[in-house]
């Protein structure tokens, strides 16, 4: 009897089996739309550290230009007043980095065109960019607010370039080389 009997399945390949396709290079697109994430989060997430620290002070700062000399007069509720706000500034710092952490992991979730990574990515951009628009229009550090605009600015195009035809079609594609 011949080793490869009828009732015993082949496990050798043919030399003329299709070669496996190799993969589809990632597009310029994608790879926009992936650093500008990154990047957007990594700016909110040192605007919000830049808050935590110099809150604060931004607040005492504020106070003090806007009462001047009465200042003085009225100091315990300036104090509590400070204390306060920077409370709100905290929350909101907690919140932003929050945010910025779960961009950055959404980010490098989408590198390979994930359709749920890039659309719970393009939800959390949305979100931590309406956060990082109130905090940057208060009381805020400036090198913060200057950390949060640019995070604003890259926001839209990180949002656009994530769902531009050629991320589409390299998640096609790879999703046809997988299967």
């Amino acid at each position: 009897m011949h080793p490869m009997s009828a009732d015993r399945p082949s496990t050798s390949t043919s030399a003329y089996a299709p070669a496996a396709a190799p993969p589809p290079a990632r597009p310029t697109v994608l790879t926009l739309a992936v650093a500008t994430s990154l990047a957007t989060g990594l700016l909110t997430l040192v605007a919000q550290v830049l808050g935590l620290l110099g809150g604060k002070a931004a607040i005492e700062d504020e106070l003090t230009t806007a009462l001047g000399a009465d200042g003085d007069l009225v100091g315990g509720l300036v104090a509590a007043a400070v204390d306060e706000a920077y409370r709100t500034i905290q929350v909101r710092a907690g919140l932003g980095v929050f945010l910025a952490v779960v961009v950055l992991v959404l980010a490098l979730a989408s590198r390979n065109a994930s359709r749920a990574a890039r659309i719970l990515l393009a939800a959390t951009l949305t979100v931590s960019a309406l956060l990082t628009l109130v905090v940057v229009a208060d009381v805020f550090p400036t090198a913060g607010v200057l950390a949060g605009a640019l995070a604003l600015l890259l926001t839209p195009v990180a949002l656009v370039t994530l769902f531009l035809p050629a991320a589409n079609r390299y998640r096609t594609a790879r999703r046809g080389a997988t299967r």
